[in-house]
């Protein structure tokens, strides 16, 4: 039941829910009352919370409880329900019941979740409307049958009710939108719901008192489509259309506006049905959306532009400069073997010479490496990433162990460059911050795709403070993201560090091999 309760936090936003929300545990005992149920059903939450659902219940329709709200659950986590309930005063409301399987981290079911509103006005009307038809029906035929004069009144009142009917159908279907009704000839409106105050702050006598409130409040810009899609709903019979209007404050928010054109029996137009809804929010998303995708491609050719750039630097290191190294050693070998033996302190300062020269080269191996790894092309991403492994433990001493679970051979150039760059970022690291004595770097295929770990035992750092020598890590936050993959770090001072990455990939399983280095 802890967890139950736990989910129960919400409640402080859940009394800002208009409707009742309601949860209980398995055995029906009340444990969540929002401010909306205590409006609709008339108790307290401290009368109400640890009683039995069945006290919204008349006695006569407990068994409802189990039939038509509970039964269906067992083979479905979500139904909905019409049903009578009772409030604290006795009186019967209506209600329309939205009710749900509680389950906790595991899926295990420990209660109901329930969100209902009051229909009883709408079934009252529904009824009322039912019996007026019956009633005007019934008295219709009874004069139809003494009175052949009276057939076109008949007729008459027939459809008449048929409009009224449409149009209380219409108002019903698509409530709580803002419902109105205009001239199908000027637009002028004839009724707009009380809840137009909520949406833009006007009142719908304002409204319904100037036939030019609508268009008049319409966004400059989007004005002229928007009449003129309007003018067609003679031919269409319909009207559908986002816009801004604009609110009492002076802002604009963007609307849905959908109408439909009501006609008589002989076909003309006699009134215009529709409903608005504010969409500004969902505008909002979508226009972040679009921005977001925009960022991505543009971040996805910053980096593509930058490997380029690095690989045409590394092959000019390594094809120009360092071959240029390596025949400079050569001559100075030559020169050192022409000189006579007795020329001991010159050959001494010529062997310090070539041991510099070839420091000189390993230096510039190491940095086309960093700039471009061209072993990443040749070899694949194991082999690169064992070599890089090696060459930090020669460097640094740090035991350094290397697993390699074979990754998929269509790994993509993409992923296999990520997954190298986030490890030379984490070697790098280890190799200048982490004071470890030992780390590990793990490459494996999972079901999904494939993943790069990387743990040393070293000092390790607080993951919520980034200084500025950890920018290389925020890099490769970025890598991963754009890859659709999760990158998280796990560290706090003193205890080491573990950085792991998931990239979606295909087939990503294969056969275990292992390397420690140092």
């Amino acid at each position: 039941m802890k967890e139950l309760l736990a989910r129960s936090n919400e409640a402080l936003i859940l009394d800002q829910v208009h409707d009742a929300v309601i949860v209980t545990n398995l055995q029906g005992t009340i444990h969540l009352w929002n401010s909306g149920a205590e409006r609709i059903y008339g108790y307290s939450k401290s009368e109400i919370v640890g009683q039995p659902i069945s006290r919204l219940y008349f006695p006569e329709d407990t068994g409802l409880l189990r039939a038509a709200v509970l039964g269906p659950l067992e083979s479905q986590d979500l139904h909905e329900v019409m049903l009578r309930n009772r409030r604290k005063d006795g009186t019967e409301i209506f209600i329309d019941l939205r009710v749900s399987v509680v389950r906790n981290r595991v899926g295990k079911a420990i209660g109901y979740s329930g969100c209902s509103n009051d229909i009883t006005p709408r079934r009252r009307a529904e009824e009322a409307l039912a019996s007026a038809y019956q009633d005007l029906e019934r008295r219709v035929e009874e004069r139809s049958r003494d009175l052949q004069a009276e057939i076109e009144e008949r007729t008459r009142v027939a459809a008449q009710l048929q409009f009224s009917r449409e149009r209380l159908r219409h108002i019903i279907v698509n409530a709580p939108g803002v419902l109105y009704t205009c001239s199908p000839d000027t637009f002028a409106a004839t009724f707009v719901s009380d809840n137009i105050e909520q949406l833009f702050g006007y009142s719908s006598s304002e409204l319904v008192s100037d036939p030019d409130f609508w268009d008049s409040r319409i966004h400059p810009e989007d004005r002229p489509h928007v009449l003129s899609a309007a003018a067609q709903i003679n031919e269409s019979d319909s009207f559908s259309h986002e816009y801004r209007s604009r609110r009492v404050d002076g802002s604009f928010r963007w609307v849905r506006d959908d109408a439909t054109l009501i006609r008589d029996p002989g076909g003309k137009a006699i009134e215009i049905v529709g409903y608005m809804q504010d969409i500004t929010e969902a505008r909002h998303a979508e226009e972040g959306r679009r921005e977001r995708e925009r960022l991505e491609l543009v971040a996805q050719h910053l980096l593509e532009t930058q490997e380029g750039e690095r690989k045409r630097l590394s092959r000019e290191l390594h094809d120009n400069l360092n071959q240029q190294l390596a025949s400079l050693v050569l001559d100075v070998s030559g020169l050192k073997s022409s000189l006579p033996e007795s020329r001991k302190s010159i050959q001494r300062s010529l062997h310090e010479l070539k041991k510099r020269i070839a420091g000189i080269s390993d230096d510039v191996d190491r940095m086309a490496r960093q700039l471009h790894p061209a072993a990443l092309e040749q070899f694949g991403l194991g082999a690169t990433l064992k070599s890089e492994c090696t060459a930090l433990s020669k460097r640094t001493g740090i035991r350094l162990t290397f697993r390699c679970q074979t990754p998929p051979r269509e790994l993509s150039t993409e992923v296999q460059l990520c997954l190298y760059r986030l490890a030379q970022e984490c070697l790098n690291n280890i190799g200048r911050h982490a004071k470890a004595s030992r780390a590990s770097v793990t490459l494996k295929g999972t079901s999904k795709g494939v993943c790069l770990a990387i743990e040393d035992s070293g000092v390790g750092f607080d993951p919520s403070v980034l200084p500025r020598e950890r920018l290389g890590l925020r890099n490769m936050m970025e890598r991963v993201r754009l890859l659709h993959g999760t990158f998280t770090v796990d560290s706090a001072i003193g205890r080491g560090t573990r950085i792991e990455a998931r990239i979606p990939v295909t087939e990503a399983r294969g056969a275990e091999t292992s390397h420690t280095a140092g």
